[in-house]
């Protein structure tokens, strides 16, 4: 009885003098759409016109590699980003078709939020 009073008087004063700290609520799952991912790695390995592709350029330990958090910064921007890497003719050299084609820069979001955890972004996005 006495350890019982003991644990009750330990947890109200913890709880009392704030060191006590509520768990962060639980995350909803964002689900994606495995059409989108499929299109989105589908572009991000495709070759231009100058042999390059996305991840040539931005893949792990290149020059200009995808970070989570510089990603995470510059989601609300980055179909501007990836049209002007993607016309650029010192990087891709392509034509800009991203621009007309809204489903390509979907299926890039959604393969770009997967693969470094950006669900949160992505969803925040789409609202």
């Amino acid at each position: 009885m006495f350890r019982l009073y003991l644990y009750l008087m330990i947890v109200t004063a913890c709880h009392a003098s704030g060191t006590f700290i509520m768990p962060p609520p639980p995350v909803k799952k964002v689900v994606l759409d495995p059409e989108l991912l499929q299109m989105g790695n589908q572009f991000v390995v495709r070759t231009s016109a100058n042999g390059k592709f996305c991840l040539s350029c931005h893949g792990k330990n290149k020059p200009q590699e995808f970070k989570r958090r510089s990603l995470g910064s510059i989601f609300p921007q980055l179909t501007q980003k990836v049209n002007l890497c993607w016309t650029d003719g010192t990087r891709m050299g392509e034509q800009g078709f991203i621009e007309s084609d809204t489903r390509i820069m979907q299926g890039i979001r959604t393969w770009l939020a997967k693969e470094y955890r950006l669900e949160e972004q992505l969803a925040r996005g789409e609202k």
